[in-house]
């Protein structure tokens, strides 16, 4: 179990903040405030509190990060450069219901597929260094060379007049998309 490997070398913790905690410290900041990441909060519980809050509740669980600088070349965005900051942008890798985050899922399903390239809307260039981060981790944890980053591609989404992102499900039946692709003034390559 990778979440297990991970908990073997201290890469992750336990998080009991509820969403009420966690929407407080995400608010939108007001002028001139600063903008509110993850405070750690639950970074250095000792094991003691850990199993009476876990009495309570399920926690989810967060990677450990580093503070670090991610730099790659995107297809059509160019040099990225994101820096993580350590407890700041703990991420969660699986919520307490169970469920596991979006990051996690899609990094271990490139993984077990193979993926060597990585082609998206730019809407989800801002997780990429936390993807790239975890492909770093779990190189390192589970000591394989098989695991290997893939390059990545963000192309700008397709939009509608008031600039909301163009959807499938903008398309109530097959014939109107149609219509939509054989219309389309332009390609994407």
């Amino acid at each position: 179990n990778i979440l297990e490997s991970l908990a073997l070398e201290k890469l992750i913790y336990p998080c009991f903040c509820n969403r009420a905690r966690l929407q407080s410290i995400a608010s939108a900041p007001h002028v001139g405030e600063v903008v509110h990441r993850y405070d750690g909060h639950c970074r250095h519980i000792d094991e003691e509190k850990v199993k009476t809050l876990s009495a309570e509740k399920d926690p989810s669980l967060r990677l450990s990060i580093d503070s670090c600088d991610i730099e790659f070349t995107d297809r059509w965005q160019g040099v990225q450069r994101i820096h993580l900051e350590g407890a700041l942008d703990d991420y969660v890798l699986r919520r307490g219901d169970g469920m596991y985050a979006y990051n996690l899922a899609v990094v271990l399903d490139d993984i077990a597929m193979g993926i060597t390239e990585v082609i998206r809307g730019d809407d989800l260039l801002d997780t990429t260094g936390q993807q790239i981060y975890l492909y770093k981790t779990l190189q390192q944890c589970l000591h394989s060379k098989h695991i290997k980053v893939p390059s990545y591609g963000h192309a700008p989404l397709l939009i509608d007049s008031i600039s909301r992102p163009l959807i499938i499900t903008h398309f109530p039946n097959s014939n109107t998309l149609l219509s939509f692709r054989q219309s389309m003034p332009f390609r994407i390559n």
